[in-house]
């Protein structure tokens, strides 16, 4: 009660219902995309042997359930994402069709701090996922990555945040790292949805490197089951250098 006495009693102060679950985007989704990456260059050639190129590429993903952190959010709670078996192909100008990607669960909530509610944000992600390591520029492995930390809202500007985590990659090596995510959630409009992240991760288990990515997602909202997403990334690191810009036509269903 003190805590909430300081907060004055501005009655001009109004917050509207949210809007109603079911004007929300149904919960399956398919993605079809194009993209460019640009260069893979690596830090040690001696060690690896995929040369640095450009490729392009297309690729297609589906996912069963539910709602993801960059899907609009109408009808949905904000900083909030639930995803089960969500798959994703990609065919490479240089390497061919391959499994890009496979989250067997990805759960992220980012739940803003005030000064009456002070909630943990949090993440878990399991599945498999295509990383660079020694010997191997381009491996598929199975991931398990947690985190924590805190959400602060921003005003206008959103929601930022900041999670420590933990990433562990079983391959054929198995690598344990260490690091930190932060990102800011922005709804520049009600149809425009923008997403820009920061993370370093930090391996010290049989081979010491680490990786860093920086990216920025904006998700255009068309139709309650359509959307657009342009997504520009970053990757540098001990093993890898890497810029890829891709774009997505989303289909809820």
């Amino acid at each position: 009660m003190q805590v909430r006495s300081q907060l004055g009693t501005d009655e001009d102060q109004s917050i509207g219902p949210p809007p109603a679950p079911h004007l929300g985007h149904p919960s399956s989704q398919i993605r079809i995309g194009v993209g460019v990456t640009y260069p893979a260059r690596v830090t040690y050639p001696a060690r690896v042997t995929s040369p640095a190129s450009v490729s392009t590429f297309q690729e297609i993903s589906y996912r069963p359930a539910y709602h993801g952190l960059d899907d609009p959010d109408k009808g949905y709670l904000k900083g909030s994402q639930i995803v089960f078996g969500d798959i994703q192909l990609r065919y490479d100008s240089i390497r061919g069709i391959r499994l890009q990607n496979l989250d067997i669960i990805n759960i992220v909530s980012l739940s803003p701090r005030d000064q009456l509610f002070k909630p943990l944000s949090f993440k878990i992600q399991t599945g498999w996922t295509r990383k660079s390591f020694p010997n191997n520029n381009d491996q598929l492995v199975y991931q398990l990555n947690p985190g924590v930390g805190l959400t602060f809202p921003m005003g206008r500007l959103g929601v930022t945040y900041a999670l420590t985590e933990a990433n562990l990659n079983v391959g054929n090596s198995t690598q344990l790292g260490l690091g930190v995510q932060t990102g800011l959630l922005t709804d520049v409009t009600p149809y425009w949805k923008s997403h820009l992240m920061m993370e370093a991760m930090f391996y010290e288990w049989e081979d010491q490197f680490h990786e860093n990515k920086l990216s920025a997602v904006q998700t255009f909202s068309i139709h309650q089951a359509y959307s657009l997403s342009l997504s520009l990334s970053k990757e540098n690191g001990t093993f890898k250098n890497q810029s890829e810009a891709k774009i997505h036509w989303n289909h809820y269903f």
